[in-house]
């Protein structure tokens, strides 16, 4: 193993880390901040040593990052679909007002042609010139977009680098927009419930806490726009670089 690909593993691997520690050290402080004093565990009560206080919160960040990695897998899902219904609503309210039509119309209507990228199409185009010198019946248009941009990928290896950072930074926005929003929306709903009906919750209710759960979505919001981004970079980048590669040896 060269030394490039030493340092490559261990730049992907302290990216993993930092992938589980930063959102969970994100939501432990979060927690600290809203959950009732009377539930909160000191570390004089645990009887952990001032020295150890610092390695305890990383592990307990890193074990509460890898957590919410799953968690975020259960969420993010319903927050689409949350989003595909809004869109679907805010669409036939839009057309009520504008233009008078019912919701069969706007469902029924036939959905506009969207293009293909003009970088998957050189892709297919060149990748059908390489590949058919040796299997003539390849055709890259029947392949699927996830195994396309596989195969495309296995044709640049020196580009995994760069394409795993894009792909790291739209991760970690996903878990922390993911536990940002669904906390807010727990930490939203029990302040309702124990303002309106006296209740004795675990989170607390004051002015304070409504403060964090409401910057909590605001984050959620801009962090979901950052997550599309670097989605939108990792997914294109392959293409172009196979474009940039193959060009030059032809």
């Amino acid at each position: 193993m060269s030394a490039s690909d030493i340092i490559s593993a261990l730049k992907e691997f302290l990216l993993d880390i930092i992938g589980y520690l930063i959102p969970g050290s994100f939501a432990f402080i979060i927690i600290n901040l809203t959950i009732k004093d009377r539930l909160k565990l000191n570390t004089l009560d645990l009887q952990i040593p001032s020295e150890y206080q610092v390695i305890t919160f990383i592990l307990i960040s890193y074990i509460l990052g890898y957590s919410l990695y799953s968690l975020s897998s259960l969420i993010d899902p319903i927050v689409q679909y949350i989003k595909r219904k809004r869109l679907l609503l805010f669409s036939y309210a839009k057309s009520k007002v504008q233009y008078g039509v019912n919701f069969i119309y706007i469902t029924s209507r036939p959905r506009k042609t969207v293009l293909e990228p003009e970088e998957i199409r050189i892709s297919k185009l060149m990748l059908n010139t390489i590949i058919q010198q040796h299997a003539s019946n390849f055709d890259a248009n029947s392949l699927k977009l996830n195994n396309l941009r596989s195969l495309i990928m296995s044709y640049i290896p020196e580009a995994d680098t760069k394409i795993y950072t894009f792909r790291f930074r739209a991760e970690l926005s996903r878990i922390i927009e993911s536990f940002g929003l669904a906390y807010a929306v727990i930490g939203l709903v029990l302040s309702f419930l124990e303002r309106s009906f006296s209740l004795k919750l675990f989170l607390k209710a004051d002015n304070k806490a409504l403060t964090v759960y409401l910057l909590l979505i605001l984050c959620s919001y801009f962090l979901g726009k950052t997550r599309r981004r670097f989605e939108n970079i990792a997914d294109k980048i392959p293409y172009s670089i196979f474009i940039a590669k193959f060009a030059k040896i032809n």
